[in-house]
């Protein structure tokens, strides 16, 4: 979704998408305003990026980050996908507040890295996340380089329509 990459590009990308009804994808940007220019197939999971601190060279202020979060959930709310999830890394703020009412169907939560140094996230920050998320009953995917327990690698039900699973059992072996 990048403003780089033409709308045909990405259209190949979703078809291809599409006619391979049998997987599963996982979209993820943080230019979440040009996900509204797309339809999704029933397969791709539509996902957000929570902003990181620094962003083109550039530190983002708190403001701005809460800005960029809140159109994102705008976004995501418009955006017709059977799953749409958040990739919370880095959780380099409190957010639990803007998720408030978010509706998301899974979240990924992680600690911001440079290179192989992870820095952690505040506990508080992480327990205020998990207390929204588990209120709307969001799934929940710890990132392998955040420090928490109890671990947590949930994942959202998807439902399988009758003629890919038809498919799926005569492609079985006995």
């Amino acid at each position: 979704m990048g403003h780089w990459v033409e709308d045909r590009q990405i259209e190949q990308v979703l078809e291809t998408c599409s006619k391979a009804d049998w997987h599963q994808f996982q979209l993820l940007t943080k230019n979440a305003p040009r996900l509204l220019n797309f339809k999704f197939p029933s397969n791709v999971w539509v996902g957000v990026s929570a902003p990181p601190s620094i962003m083109f060279g550039k530190k983002l202020s708190l403001s701005q980050q809460q800005r960029m979060v809140n159109r994102q959930l705008d976004v995501l709310r418009e955006v017709d996908a059977e799953i749409i999830w958040m990739s919370i890394e880095p959780l380099s703020f409190d957010v639990a507040p803007l998720l408030e009412d978010s509706d998301l169907d899974w979240a990924i939560i992680g600690a911001a890295t440079n290179g192989h140094k992870a820095y952690q996230p505040k506990s508080e920050w992480v327990t205020n996340v998990l207390h929204v998320l588990d209120k709307q009953g969001t799934k929940v995917f710890f990132k392998g380089n955040l420090q928490w327990q109890p671990w947590r690698e949930e994942f959202p039900e998807i439902v399988i329509p009758v003629n890919q699973t038809r498919a799926v059992l005569e492609a079985q072996p006995i």
